[in-house]
This record gives C-alpha cells, sequence and structure tokens, in this order.
C-alpha cells in the first residue's frame, strides 16, 4: 500500500515539476528574451554565477570558456 501511495505522490511531483517548467519557459520568451537590452546586472550576474560554478558552461552547447 506505501508503494502506491509513493508512485502516486511522484506522479503528482513529476505533474507539478513539468507545469513548473512550461510556465518558467514562457516566463523566459515573454519577458527576458523579448527584451531589445539585457537587464542592467545580468553581466554582474552571470559572470559571479560562473566565477561559483564553472561547470555551468559546458552545459548545452557550452564550449568550456570558463574552465
Amino acid at each position: 500500500m506505501k508503494d502506491k501511495q509513493e508512485r502516486r505522490r511522484v506522479r503528482e511531483l513529476n505533474k507539478q515539476a513539468e507545469s513548473a517548467t512550461t510556465v518558467r519557459r514562457e516566463f523566459l520568451r515573454s519577458t527576458l528574451l523579448a527584451r531589445k537590452t539585457p537587464p542592467k546586472m545580468a553581466a554582474a550576474c552571470i559572470a559571479a554565477t560562473l566565477a561559483r560554478d564553472p561547470e555551468l558552461d559546458v552545459g548545452v552547447q557550452g564550449s568550456g570558456i570558463a574552465r
């Protein structure tokens, strides 16, 4: 019985994650990517993030420049 509840919980959480991903992508498309110029602090934020975790640059089509 407990396995059945756990599977149900996992399915529900997967649905919620998929829904959140859809909303997040729409926000990025309609708000951030629709801008002609990036937000003022975008470069500093990106630089700080890559300094903390250089592996992020290796992602999809990443060139590994930050290593």
